[in-house]
């Protein structure tokens, strides 16, 4: 009785397996189709950002020229010529005449450095372990 249980069982198991054919094909379908969806939808995002990767090489190439144009512009602007020119044609101004130049002699300015108190603590440890730069002293 017991082999004829088990041979029942086995029995509509297969049938069951037999009878759901859209289950095998599902995952079948699963199993062929998603890795080839997934591989299209890399390559087109690999494509579009190669793309984006163009377009915007094509724009830094653009700045730059521009930028080359701009500091050309500036150059041309700044020349000492033209603005001589602006100067004496549109200002009216001239050139100083000789006897009104002076030349100024100027003593060399001594400049004073300090300390900037708290700034930092090493000059303050040196003076106190009496690491400061040596003294000479006369003998009696």
């Amino acid at each position: 009785m017991l082999a004829i249980a088990t041979k029942s069982r086995t029995s509509s198991r297969l049938r069951a397996r037999r009878r759901n054919p859209l289950v095998r094909v599902l995952v079948v379908a699963v199993v062929v189709f998603l890795p080839a969806v997934t591989y299209v939808s890399q390559r087109t995002e690999a494509a579009s950002s190669g793309y984006a990767i163009l377009r915007l090489r094509g724009q830094v190439a653009a700045l730059q020229s521009d930028n080359a144009r701009l500091l050309a512009t500036v150059t041309a602007l700044k020349s000492p010529e033209r603005i001589e020119q602006i100067a004496v044609d549109e200002m009216g101004m001239v050139a100083p005449k000789p006897q009104q130049l002076w030349a100024l002699r100027l003593a060399p300015v001594a400049v004073a450095t300090r300390e900037i108190p708290g700034a930092s603590p090493w000059p303050r440890i040196v003076t106190w372990l009496g690491l400061g730069e040596a003294e000479a002293r006369e003998t009696d």
